[in-house]
């Protein structure tokens, strides 16, 4: 059973009614997943204010509403899964990326830091992890700002979205703090490392 409810993440009270109406409708909240992103593909001081505050709303800001929304519902249920669906990205940067790769740096360690306070507080019936996928066969590279002067395309190789559905539902039954999705994500993870 699905229930739509169109939700700005960059809204904090919109999410919250999208927790709220879940609940409602299902009883209780087990898991929360965020997945909302987008890019502005270009030199740093090029992409407009604008675009990179966007990205920064949506990317970060959207899964901070999220996980605050639904903190209260895990904790009511007696624990759940936050998935926060980051990106290799947050592990290595890219050119071309900045704010991309700003907003994915910071969900990790925004997940990084929630972790550690649920524990503190008694909370660690709740889980928090972080998907680190290579890329992914969607519109998300169409649908990006371009201000490269050329046609924006994901880096091979690139990987079905249900690769990394697959990836999230298995956190969903067996929770771990951060997983690659796609064996090129842990290799480049690797690398970056050893550089």
């Amino acid at each position: 059973r699905a229930l739509v409810v169109p939700t700005d993440v960059t809204d904090a009270a919109s999410v919250e009614r999208l927790a709220d109406r879940a609940a409602a409708e299902f009883g209780r909240i087990d898991a929360w997943i965020n997945n909302a992103a987008v890019s502005a593909v270009g030199l740093f001081d090029e992409i407009p204010v604008a675009e990179f505050r966007r990205v920064l709303e949506v990317n970060l800001l959207g899964a901070v509403h999220g996980i605050r929304a639904a903190l209260p519902h895990l904790s009511a249920a007696g624990g759940g899964v936050v998935v926060n669906n980051a990106s290799v990205l947050a592990e290595v940067a890219m050119p071309y990326q900045s704010a991309y790769n700003a907003t994915k740096h910071g969900l990790r360690g925004l997940a990084d830091t929630v972790r550690q306070e649920l524990r503190v507080t008694g909370r660690a019936a709740i889980s928090i992890c972080t998907v680190l996928p290579a890329s992914i066969d969607t519109p998300f590279f169409r649908h990006a700002a371009n201000h490269s002067g050329r046609e924006v395309t994901p880096p091979p190789p690139v990987y079905p979205p249900e690769m990394v559905a697959t990836t999230i539902v298995r956190l969903l039954r067996r929770p771990r703090r951060e997983v690659y999705a796609g064996s090129a994500a842990r290799l480049i993870g690797l690398q970056w490392r050893l550089a």
